[in-house]
């Protein structure tokens, strides 16, 4: 299975570690964003960080998207 494959897997199980799965996504996503934020604005020498942050962008917001549609259909442990 490939890697996507199996974290999105994970994420299609309805039980609270869904919601700390999806919050490490979303999490990964905003990290990658800040890093890049940062190196464009601190060291507009460092390319390769910057083709690197962006194709991992790229990644990460399909992760955070299906992580989002997946906490949106989870049950909530709160009612």
């Amino acid at each position: 299975m490939c890697r996507q494959a199996s974290y999105l897997a994970q994420l299609s199980v309805g039980t609270p570690a869904q919601f700390e799965d999806g919050a490490n996504t979303l999490g990964a996503h905003n990290d990658a964003v800040v890093a890049l934020s940062g190196v464009i604005t601190t060291d507009r020498d460092a390319f390769f960080a910057v083709g690197w942050l962006t194709a991992k962008l790229e990644q990460t917001a399909i992760y955070s998207r299906h992580a989002s549609k997946a906490l949106d259909n989870a049950q909530r442990f709160w009612r």
